[in-house]
C-alpha cells in the first residue's frame, strides 16, 4: 500500500533536486514521533487544508502503510516508524 506524506513544499522540493533518490523522510526516532503518514494523496492534502499549513506540499514515500507506519492517537492520520525515501512530489490528489 502507498505512503503519502507532507512536508515544507521549498524545502522538500529543493532536497528532491539536490538528493534526489537519496531524500528521504525522517521516521521515528529517539524525541520525534515520526513524520505524517497517509494511505491516499486526498487525506494528505486534506491535513494541509485543515491545519493551514501554507507552503505544503504532498509526497509519495517509499514506505508500506502497514508495515512502516502507526495510526496516531487522537488523530486520523499515521506515524512514519522508518525513514523512508521520498519518490515524488505529488500533484494530483485522489482516494488511493
Amino acid at each position: 500500500m502507498k505512503v503519502f506524506t507532507v512536508g515544507q513544499e521549498e524545502s522538500y522540493d529543493r532536497g528532491i533536486e539536490e538528493f534526489g533518490a537519496a531524500f528521504q523522510k525522517k521516521g521515528r526516532h529517539e524525541g520525534y514521533a515520526g513524520g505524517f503518514a497517509f494511505a491516499s494523496s486526498a487525506d494528505a492534502s486534506l491535513l494541509i487544508e485543515e491545519m493551514g499549513m501554507k507552503g505544503w506540499a504532498v509526497y509519495e514515500l517509499d514506505a508500506d502503510l502497514v508495515r512502516d507506519t502507526v495510526p496516531i492517537e487522537g488523530g486520523w492520520w499515521r506515524e512514519l516508524l522508518v525513514d523512508s525515501l521520498i519518490l515524488r512530489k505529488v500533484t494530483e490528489y485522489d482516494a488511493t
